[in-house]
Parts: structure tokens; C-alpha cells; sequence
């Protein structure tokens, strides 16, 4: 039962990653700039990181592999002793769909929507989660480099 918690917590994790991405390349970075001149922070925080927006989508895309990884993972192995050999198939049935509709698409068209406030929210989280996953981002980097 607790890996199929910890299966919710990377469906959170995906709604989390993949809304920030969407809002981090929509925000309305006119609005943004007014903001950082009246003095928000994390306003202008966030125009510095779009000058390489690299990191921070990096970020989030290896957030959401991740997610989906230990997500599938976890419901996998909880289900193995109930199901057996067909854990994995009833797994990526139903966990497939979920993930995407409610991990993804939905994230995706509210953040779109309320991109430039919901940055401001998001930001700063997604910058920790930049800090800790810095490591995978740099060995994907070199990966993909050649």
C-alpha cells in the first residue's frame, strides 16, 4: 500500500513538473519585467533563467521521466503479489492513461492559462528541484553532446 503512495506522489510530481514547464516558456514576460521592477524578486529571478531556459526545462523533463519511472515502478511492484506476471501489463494500462491525462495534458492547459502568476509560484520550487537533479541534467547533457 505505501508504494502505491508513493505511485500518487509522482503522479503530484509529474502535475508539478510539467505545469511549471508550460509556464515557464508562456509567462508573459512583459508583465514579468513590470513586476521585477516594482521590486519582485522571483520576477526577475525567472527573466535571468530565460536567458537559458535550458536548465530549467532540463528540469523538468527529467523530473517527469523520473516520476514516471518510480510511479510505474512502485504501482508494479505493490501489485506483483495481487496480480503476478500481469502486474506490468495492467500497470502500463491504467497508469499510462492517468499520468498523461491528469500528470500532463491537464497541468499543461492550466498552467498555459495562468502561466505568468502561476511562474511566480512555481519558480522558486522548481530551482530546488534544479539543484538536486543538477547531476542527472549534467550526465544527460553529456549524453546527448556525444
Amino acid at each position: 500500500m505505501t508504494l502505491l503512495w508513493l505511485a500518487a506522489l509522482c503522479l503530484l510530481a509529474t502535475m508539478f513538473f510539467s505545469a511549471a514547464e508550460m509556464a515557464f516558456i508562456a509567462a508573459n514576460r512583459l508583465r514579468l519585467r513590470h513586476a521585477a521592477e516594482a521590486g519582485s524578486r522571483t520576477a526577475a529571478r525567472y527573466l535571468e533563467a530565460f536567458r537559458q531556459p535550458e536548465r530549467a526545462l532540463s528540469t523538468a523533463m527529467m523530473g517527469v521521466t523520473i516520476a514516471h519511472i518510480v510511479a510505474s515502478s512502485a504501482a508494479t511492484w505493490s501489485l506483483l503479489p495481487v496480480l503476478g506476471g500481469l502486474a506490468p501489463l495492467v500497470v502500463t494500462a491504467t497508469l499510462t492513461p492517468v499520468m498523461l491525462v491528469f500528470g500532463e495534458i491537464i497541468p499543461k492547459a492550466i498552467a498555459r492559462e495562468w502561466a505568468t502568476s502561476l511562474i511566480l509560484t512555481l519558480y522558486r520550487p522548481l530551482t530546488w528541484a534544479a539543484a538536486l537533479l543538477a547531476p542527472l541534467v549534467a550526465v544527460a547533457r553529456l549524453v546527448v553532446a556525444g
